[in-house]
């Protein structure tokens, strides 16, 4: 007895339509719809999402010429399976391929890597709805020494390989500093992304003010100063004086933060 084959599902046919999208090179487009038609989603699609890349990744997109941007972006859309359905997160999911799923080429800058997550970072902390900090938590004006500093919220501190935050189209550099680069990238008051680079002990004393949120910041510089066994402790608390000023100053540090008690 014959059957009658059943048409394809509603799922089904979207399932093939989004595949053709993200791999027209190797997967077929849907027999009912027409070839004008798919050509103009091909490349709407393909558009909107390379357009918000360039726009994402600005330094990144430069240091490769038109050809490898293309390739890249072209492996992305087929390799990369975006968990966000909003489009403006898709920085992030470009991010995600490049430390999950991207093959380098002969050419392609070591750094690559490196550069997307500084670039993303900045991006990121533009568009983050948060608050820099509460202004009931803060004394903008108290003691850094006395008091427990408080951080910005808006912030990212993070390590990189290489110094990417001097890389341009007249410097690539070919292999890593000798010392990793640390980074706080925050978003001051005024709606500005800006970074300041850390030393080892500076990248220390910003993930103990973290960590250890109840302690003033002497307390803090005591702690540096026994994990680094400094023979003149003192010598660090003078100079993480001075840093922590210079935080305040930048806006990476907001003030200090309120004693929670009622009188």
């Amino acid at each position: 007895m014959a059957t009658s084959s059943q048409p394809p599902s509603h799922l089904e046919v979207q399932r093939a339509f989004t595949r053709h999208l993200r791999d027209p090179e190797h997967c077929a487009a849907p027999s009912d719809v027409e070839e004008r038609r798919m050509r103009i989603y091909r490349r709407l699609f393909y558009n909107n999402v390379e357009g918000l890349m360039r726009r994402s990744f600005p330094v990144l997109r430069n240091m490769l010429d038109e050809t490898r941007w293309h390739a890249l972006m072209r492996d992305y859309f087929r390799r990369h399976q975006a968990r966000t359905p909003y489009f403006p997160r898709l920085a992030g999911e470009f991010l995600k391929y490049l430390e999950e799923g991207y093959r380098p080429e002969p050419g392609d800058p070591p750094f690559l890597t490196d550069l997307a997550r500084f670039e993303w970072a900045q991006g990121s902390l533009f568009f983050d709805p948060r608050e820099a900090a509460p202004a009931e938590q803060v004394d903008a004006k108290g003691d850094l020494l006395a008091a427990p500093p408080f951080p910005n919220q808006v912030a990212y501190r993070l390590g990189f390989q290489f110094p990417v935050q001097r890389i341009n189209s007249s410097f690539r550099p070919a292999t890593p500093g000798r010392e990793p680069t640390y980074l706080w990238l925050f978003r001051r008051p005024d709606g500005k992304v800006r970074f300041l680079k850390l030393n080892r002990v500076a990248a220390r004393l910003v993930d103990l003010i973290d960590e250890r949120p109840t302690l003033n910041g002497r307390e803090l510089l005591r702690m540096v100063a026994a994990e680094l066994h400094h023979p003149e402790p003192r010598q660090v608390l003078d100079g993480g004086v001075t840093l922590l000023t210079r935080m305040r100053r930048a806006t990476a540090l907001l003030g200090t933060r309120r004693s929670q008690h009622t009188h």
